[in-house]
């Protein structure tokens, strides 16, 4: 079993990535257990443990879940201009 624990350090967000991390790395097949614990709101700090099956390797199963983050909220940001693109009447929102 690989095993991770890292504390990122972040200037800016909050507490929200933390979850969406989590979300993320549970849904790899290789990922046995996720925690991203942001221990005090104002700690720019969030604490991630991450054990991996057998075989698999822990930091790897974390480059896949910024991934997949990265790409579900660009998609999110993209169908929400959409949206306001077409509210109000076609006019692209950049």
């Amino acid at each position: 079993m690989s095993t991770l624990n890292i504390r990122l350090a972040y200037k800016q967000g909050d507490c929200a990535i933390g979850s969406i991390l989590q979300h993320e790395l549970m849904l790899d097949d290789c990922v046995e257990f996720a925690s991203c614990i942001q221990k005090h709101p104002k700690e720019p700090f969030l604490d991630v443990k991450i054990h991996a099956k057998d075989g698999a390797d822990a930091r790897q199963a974390l480059v896949r879940a910024f991934d997949r983050a990265s790409k579900n909220l660009h998609s999110i940001m993209r169908t929400t201009l959409d949206g306001l693109d077409a509210a109000l009447g076609g006019g692209r929102v950049p």
